[in-house]
Parts: C-alpha cells; structure tokens; sequence
C-alpha cells in the first residue's frame, strides 16, 4: 500500500500545475496592463499642463496613438494603445487615457473677485 500513495504527489501537482502557472502569467499580464495604463495617464496629465509629449515606453503594447486639442479655454491630451500578451495574441485590453487642462488667466479671475465683492457689498 505504501507504493500507491508515494505517486499520489506527483499527480496532485501534475493536476495543479496548469492553474499555478495560468495564475503567475495572469498576474504578469495584469501587471503590464496596468504599468502601461499609468503610463498613458502621466503622459496625458504632462501634456496637457504644457509640459510637452512624452516618449512611450510601454511594455508589450503597440505605440499609443496621440490626440491634441489646444483653444483658449483648454488643452485636451488623448492617448490610445492595445496592451497584448505576447504568445497569446487573442488577449488584448484597450487603453485610452484623457486628460483636459482648462487654462486659467489671473487678471480675469482677481477682476471677478473683486467685482463679486463689490456687489456684496464688502468691497469698500
């Protein structure tokens, strides 16, 4: 009886093995994933400060593909890429990253502080 339960490891972990192995390239995976979604993020907050693009280095992922608005009012920054797993091209995730910047001019702001305490009557 001693010779039947000596095998009974090597089956166990022959059985759990596939699911330990899909857990550790799951986490690598989600791991990319997000790296390269806070990447884009960072990148799109940078530009649309006026803090000029950024350069991508992303991992596993293809070039982002950029958007820029600039008026008067706002600056709008756009990034889009595709993360994907690199021998399992049928898993992919979308990443899009939006950052807007609404620019601020002092001299307006101060004129209407002052103009809204005027008509409250605490500017004199």
């Amino acid at each position: 009886m001693k010779k039947m339960a000596d095998g009974s490891a090597t089956v166990e972990l022959s059985l759990l093995m596939p699911v330990i192995l899909f857990a550790v390239l799951a986490s690598i995976y989600l791991t990319m994933h997000v790296h390269n979604r806070a990447y884009l993020a960072a990148a799109c907050v940078v530009e649309a400060a006026g803090g000029g693009t950024e350069s991508a280095e992303l991992l596993f992922s293809e070039q982002p593909q950029r958007s820029f608005e600039d008026s008067d009012r706002r600056r709008k920054a756009a990034y889009t890429s595709r993360t994907e797993l690199p021998f399992f091209y049928a898993a992919s995730w979308e990443i899009a990253e939006e950052a807007v910047y609404e620019k601020v001019r002092p001299l307006a702001a101060i004129r209407n502080v002052k103009t809204a305490k005027a008509l409250a009557g605490k500017g004199e």
